[in-house]
């Protein structure tokens, strides 16, 4: 059965459970859906922002710094396009990474330029930053927004500029990000968080002692995320501000049109959220999740909360974490 029929969406139902079978009326329910996760609720979230940020140390030397914002080489913009994987579906510009590797010898000068002048100005082109959402269903005969994952087409050049950005971040998250958090952090691994988990419950049941396992998984988080809290956090690590700025120029200058049955809806913009479909995307967000880690060791530091003694070490264990999972342990 060719794929496009299979995930043809013949009826939708809206929010107060009436089924909805004109394209017009569809569209309009996946829109109004995207844009009530999209927009940031109008009130003050700073002191709770505040109240997790005061946990993270500025760890980012000017030695990094320097790093994240200097100018843009041939070789960044080359190393970029050799690592993007073949046969992706395009973006709203209609061109697929295929495209950019079989004529790159031509554009390359051009991208860099496109990439140097945006590390420069510290802003990126709305027209590259526009993305389809592709609805796909996560079982057979979803028939509400959320039976659909979406899933984010970006532009091949918005994703150069952003993978430059992430090639020169990704070196530092071992220092930035604490041991509990295994995901997108390289030389970690998540069979460690599974080896560990085990070790708990072994822990609990040779020494006889209570517990409470709790296991966390935070809803749409990353199309919730506070914009502001980014910049909080990322100016608590010590990143400077012209990074910062080039970073959020990319967070904040996103917009989306729905692709439903193949016809594009009309565009929106959001103000908060990550975009799943870039690459920094990740990386950004297991930041922004080390304020809530650093805050659970600090409650067990303060004798709030008690961790488990692992029998193999001896190290006291309080929580794991891997990206928008997190694993809490509590004892009396």
């Amino acid at each position: 059965m060719d794929h496009r029929a299979h995930n043809k969406i013949t009826k939708l139902k809206d929010s107060q459970g009436r089924e909805i079978v004109s394209h017009k009326d569809m569209e309009s329910v996946v829109v109004q859906n995207f844009l009530s996760i999209a927009e940031e609720p109008m009130e003050d979230r700073s002191r709770f922002i505040n109240h997790f940020t005061q946990y993270i140390p500025q760890l980012v030397t000017r030695e990094d710094n320097h790093n994240l914002n200097r100018l843009a080489s041939e070789e960044d913009v080359s190393e970029v396009i050799n690592e993007m994987q073949n046969g992706k579906a395009p973006g709203p510009d209609g061109f697929n990474v295929d495209f950019f590797k079989a004529c790159w010898k031509k554009l390359k000068k051009d991208i860099l330029e496109v990439v140097e002048d945006s590390r420069r100005s510290k802003k990126v082109l709305k027209a590259f930053n526009a993305s389809f959402i592709a609805l796909i269903p996560k079982q057979e005969k979803s028939n509400t927004v959320d039976g659909f994952r979406p899933i984010a087409l970006c532009n091949v050049v918005y994703k150069i500029i952003s993978k430059v950005i992430t090639n020169r971040l990704k070196p530092l998250l071992l220092a930035l990000i604490s041991e509990e958090k295994m995901g997108y952090v390289e030389g970690r691994q998540i069979l460690n968080n599974i080896i560990q988990s085990h070790e708990v419950v072994h822990s609990l049941k040779r020494n006889k002692q209570a517990g409470m396992i709790i296991q966390l998984d935070l809803t749409k988080a990353y199309d919730k995320r506070s914009w502001s809290h980014i910049r909080v956090v990322l100016r608590a690590y010590g990143f400077n501000q012209n990074w910062i700025r080039w970073v959020m120029a990319l967070v904040t200058t996103t917009s989306f049109s729905n692709l439903l049955n193949g016809a594009r809806s009309r565009l929106f913009t959001p103000s908060r959220g990550l975009e799943k479909g870039d690459l920094l995307s990740p990386f950004l967000f297991v930041l922004m999740m080390e304020g809530l880690g650093r805050a659970i060791k600090m409650a067990n530091t303060e004798g709030r909360i008690q961790g488990t003694k692992l029998t193999l070490d001896g190290a006291i264990n309080t929580h794991q974490q891997f990206v928008d999972d997190t694993t809490l342990r509590a004892y009396p």
